[in-house]
């Protein structure tokens, strides 16, 4: 399992901020983003798993906190289910406010003849979760779950999420989308629907664009709106707030705390640019063409999911060729290749890049390899070295055939004159000696053995069974 690929925090506070950006995670097309899986299965049987943690009360005294599941403390089982019980019903809400907003918002802009490849993607039906353990049963890898649904401590929140600010994260795996939320966020209802909004944002793949998160690793470089609006007040869901309101004729979301769930024409770009850049096969012409934002006080269109200014006169001009139904050359071609030909020299560097990460990461993984063979023939040699001379007999006395381990066997030698060893040595129990008898009694009994009893060194040990 592909570790964490991208990491994304939500804080309470809205920040400078830019409109939209895709995780690299999107650029990547890492299998456990939610919104393919949601586009190919139509929205139905989405499997969810949900796990309530808890602070470990020992660890926590001991002043290092860590999170432990829920069903493993006391009468944690029925606790479980309660929470899990609670936090059902704000799941499917959340994920179904997106695809409603942008019907809605491609209607309101009369725009359903530009999008019908788009609407033609979306759910027909109300979208539809599969909870997998509403039993309480922990979550498994094994599940197959398409969303796994953390309820933990807000203290542990803040730690893991990497500010004293964040509500909740979100982590993208090879092939679920990983949320973990407040655990007792269902006692702010409004709160917790907005911040489910804002998660399931980074689930579909886009990333943070408060504050300085627009340049975080986590986000790409190429596909975002970072470079058009730099350090701008886009008042959106993926800025760090969910609920909203309507500013000259434009769906803007209000800061105003616990504000009913809306989503803004930024975040709708964001996610009409998501589905392009995932089902590019399955989009007209309109995607290659260019298409105007849906945020009417912005001079901006989006080709092949990238963002690209216009001017008064361009915009007017763009608009006259898609409401003459895009016969001819697009006013904005230029611009377009333009964008398209960085994109492809970004995205080429990027692989080159990628591809010469990955040549140092073999060659260090080359080199420790050798360095472990080489590390461990040294150390073969060392036993080979330490070992010469030595011979195994087995755990077993010649004379009473009983086992000589923990019995301090005596060695008995056969020698010459010279007393090098003549016939051998063997390991006796010290009760066996006397039935023995003399030296020349030894050199027969020798003889006369099985040679497995029989060392032909000063240096025979008891084998191990």
């Amino acid at each position: 399992m592909k570790k964490l690929l991208s990491f994304c925090m939500l804080l309470l506070l809205a920040m400078p901020a830019n409109a939209w950006v895709f995780l690299n995670d999107a650029q990547a097309k890492t299998p456990g983003l939610l919104l393919p899986t949601i586009i190919k299965n139509q929205g139905q049987n989405i499997r969810v798993c949900i796990d309530p943690l808890t602070f470990d009360l020992e660890s926590l005294f001991a002043g290092s906190p860590k999170s432990v599941l829920l069903y493993n403390t006391p009468d944690g089982s029925q606790e479980a289910k309660t929470y899990i019980k609670i936090t059902m019903p704000f799941i499917a809400p959340a994920y179904q406010t997106w695809f409603d907003t942008l019907r809605s918002t491609i209607a309101q802009a009369k725009r359903e003849k530009e999008f019908a490849d788009v609407l033609a993607l979306l759910p027909s039906q109300p979208l539809s979760f599969n909870f997998v353990n509403q039993d309480a049963t922990p979550c498994q890898y094994s599940q197959g779950q398409d969303l796994y649904i953390r309820l933990d401590d807000p203290q542990a929140i803040a730690r893991y999420g990497h500010s004293n600010m964040a509500l909740a994260y979100t982590r993208i795996y090879d092939s679920f989308s990983a949320i973990t939320l407040p655990l007792e966020g269902y006692r702010v209802p409004e709160q917790l629907k907005n911040i489910l909004l804002h998660e399931a944002g980074h689930s579909f793949g886009l990333g943070d664009m408060y504050g300085d998160q627009a340049s975080s690793s986590a986000n790409d470089k190429t596909y975002t709106m970072a470079k058009l609006q730099q350090q701008s007040s886009i008042p959106a869901c993926m800025n760090n707030n969910c609920g909203g309101k309507v500013v000259n004729n434009v769906n803007y979301a209000s800061y105003t705390p616990n504000a009913p769930q809306r989503l803004t024409c930024d975040d709708m770009d964001g996610l009409v640019n998501l589905l392009d850049y995932y089902f590019p096969e399955r989009m007209s012409d309109r995607r290659t063409q260019g298409w105007l934002s849906f945020c009417q006080d912005k001079n901006v269109a989006y080709v092949a999911s990238l963002p690209l200014a216009l001017d008064e006169q361009e915009k007017k001009a763009f608009t006259q060729f898609v409401k003459k139904g895009r016969q001819g050359v697009s006013p904005i071609m230029g611009k377009a290749e333009t964008i398209l030909k960085q994109a492809q020299d970004q995205a080429a560097a990027q692989v080159q890049a990628q591809n010469q990460q990955r040549m140092q990461q073999r060659q260090m993984q080359e080199q420790d390899a050798l360095a472990a063979a080489l590390a461990n023939q040294k150390k073969e040699d060392e036993y080979k070295k330490k070992m010469a001379g030595f011979q195994a007999l087995p755990d077993e006395c010649p004379v009473c055939h009983k086992p000589l381990t923990g019995e301090n066997p005596v060695r008995l030698c056969d020698r010459d004159e010279n007393k090098k060893i003549a016939s051998g040595c063997v390991l006796v129990h010290k009760s066996c000696v006397s039935a023995i008898g003399t030296k020349t009694a030894l050199k027969e009994f020798i003889r006369n053995i099985d040679p497995k009893y029989v060392a032909h060194t000063d240096k025979a040990f008891i084998a191990d069974n």
